[in-house]
């Protein structure tokens, strides 16, 4: 659903663990954590807190 990101908790070169909170986004009034789905390497940032995003927007990109 479309929200509004409160806060990004990880930088490009960061590495995460499956279950990481990576991004807290704000939707209906209610803020939800944003989780790694996988182990890896975040390669890119697509939002910044503030930013308005869309259902199914990229948030960022996790390989590895």
């Amino acid at each position: 659903m479309p929200g509004r990101i409160i806060d990004v908790k990880v930088a490009v070169g960061a590495a995460v663990s499956r279950g990481d909170t990576v991004a807290v986004i704000e939707a209906m009034k209610m803020e939800s954590m944003i989780i790694a789905p996988h182990t890896g390497t975040v390669v890119a940032v697509h939002v910044a807190a503030g930013g308005v995003v869309m259902t199914r927007q990229p948030l960022l990109r996790i390989e590895g």
